[in-house]
């Protein structure tokens, strides 16, 4: 019993016996001894290379089965890895299959990418700022360009020859 004034008494052999006891049962309830260990598919696994003049690490050992087939299901794509979308995110783009097959003859469904002049004057750009051609050579060829687009479009617009005309 506690002591008037705030002095512990010390506890006997027997009250420290009881309260180990307790502690160990406290402890073995909640111990769980796991002897199958797993992996856990959710995280990367980091390898170690082996030192190339180490006895113990030279030693051929049989591939474990089980453990490569963990592995390899890990790495997989979910597509491959289960039969139907596991969360909402997994639903857009689950199915990458075309409804219909690409017909590169058809013009209403294939739209490929073609150089025209206005590419040209944008690739003419992006190479100036990779090359050595000179801003005299790159003045020229966008003026040239400008030019042919002009031209083209007073062609093909009977409409678009007054403006054009009114801008020179």
């Amino acid at each position: 019993m506690a002591a008037r004034g705030g002095a512990r008494e010390r506890p006997d052999a027997v009250q420290l016996d009881r309260l180990l006891a307790e502690r160990v049962r406290k402890e073995l309830r909640c111990l769980r001894l796991l002897t199958e260990y797993g992996l856990n598919p959710l995280r990367r696994v980091h390898t170690v290379t082996k030192k190339p003049m180490s006895w113990h690490d030279n030693i051929e050992e049989p591939a474990d089965e089980k453990f490569l087939k963990v592995i390899h299901h890990a790495v997989l794509e979910p597509t491959k890895k289960y039969s139907e979308p596991q969360t909402e995110s997994q639903e857009i783009g689950w199915n990458t299959t075309p409804l219909i097959d690409i017909d590169r003859t058809d013009r209403r469904l294939y739209f490929p990418r073609r150089k025209t002049e206005i590419t040209k004057l944008g690739s003419c750009r992006n190479y100036r700022a990779k090359s050595e051609m000179s801003y005299e050579q790159v003045g020229q060829t966008f003026t040239m360009l400008k030019q042919k687009l002009r031209n083209l479009s007073v062609k093909e617009d009977p409409a678009l020859k007054d403006v054009s005309e009114k801008t020179r």
